[in-house]
């Protein structure tokens, strides 16, 4: 067995071109899918409860959608107001 991912990846480079159209394809569906399940968006940002992980690509719409809500009902901070009680924070309070 080898161990050395150099090594290996000159002989994946090499079986490639031995491949047959069919099973060349089949091969490409396997590294897409794998690529994309290791993308940002299919990364655990963490867990509920039960320990089910949340996956960033779901938490991003359910942020998305209290973003959204909250905007809709006013209700937010802006960073004006934010940098105008982090001024107060800042100060001294002696």
């Amino acid at each position: 067995m080898m161990t050395n991912v150099e090594e290996v990846k000159t002989k994946v480079h090499a079986y490639v071109d031995l491949l047959d159209e069919h099973f060349l394809k089949v091969v490409y569906s396997m590294l897409n899918t794998h690529l994309e399940e290791q993308s940002s968006d299919s990364s655990i940002v963490g867990y509920d409860i039960e320990g089910q992980p949340k996956y960033a690509r779901d938490m991003k719409i359910i942020y998305d959608k209290e973003v959204e809500n909250a905007v809709k009902e006013d209700a937010y901070v802006s960073t004006n107001e934010i940098r105008e009680k982090a001024k107060k924070w800042l100060n001294n309070t002696k």
